[in-house]
């Protein structure tokens, strides 16, 4: 039986490395048509997320105060997220966005998740703010605002395509972009 329910490749910029108490910061994502393999023209959605830096409600909240050491591998600021929007708006926006793509009108016709290394990190990030601002299952204690089962984590899939070959000792989303041909700047 095909799915024809559409791709949504997302990915978070983070203040931290855990992602169940990291700060997201930026959020970006694209539609994809799962038949074509194309980019829908309205299908991309891209924001800022203003991070709070304030140590007691970072405790009192339990998330992490965004690091350097993020802020230096993002390229993000904290300047440029203190004139962002908050986490709950910007998730708001995003889950409006996402449902402008259900093919039906349940969660069973909502986009797949899609990323690298996705269901590890970004799926968690989704589930907490779903949980805490928006469509959220609390019968499995996840997101209702993707497909309930089928989700693409791009790592899961090179890891099957390049296991035991030579060269190959780590999967990183670099060694996959050079080893591809793709360019490491940009």
């Amino acid at each position: 039986m095909a799915d024809y329910s559409y791709i949504a490749l997302t990915d978070f910029e983070t203040g931290g490395r855990n992602s169940l108490t990291c700060q997201p910061m930026s959020i970006g994502a694209v539609i994809i048509d799962p038949v074509r393999l194309e980019i829908l023209q309205s299908g991309d959605f891209y924001s800022l997320i203003r991070a709070n830096w304030d140590e007691e409600w970072c405790k009192a909240n339990n998330v992490e105060i965004p690091s350097e050491e993020a802020l230096n591998i993002t390229k993000l600021t904290r300047e440029d997220s203190e004139k962002a929007q908050s986490w709950q708006e910007v998730h708001t926006r995003f889950e409006a966005h996402i449902k402008k793509f259900w093919t039906g009108n349940s969660v069973w016709k909502a986009p797949r998740f899609a990323g690298f290394n996705s269901d590890n990190y970004d799926l968690n990030i989704i589930n907490r703010a779903c949980k805490q601002f928006g469509s959220y299952d609390k019968e499995y204690s996840k997101n209702s605002l993707f497909h309930p089962i089928h989700s693409l984590d791009m790592m899961k899939i090179f890891h099957l395509t390049v296991e035991n070959r030579k060269g190959w000792f780590s999967i990183s989303l670099d060694n996959i972009r050079k080893a591809l041909g793709i360019t490491l700047t940009g």
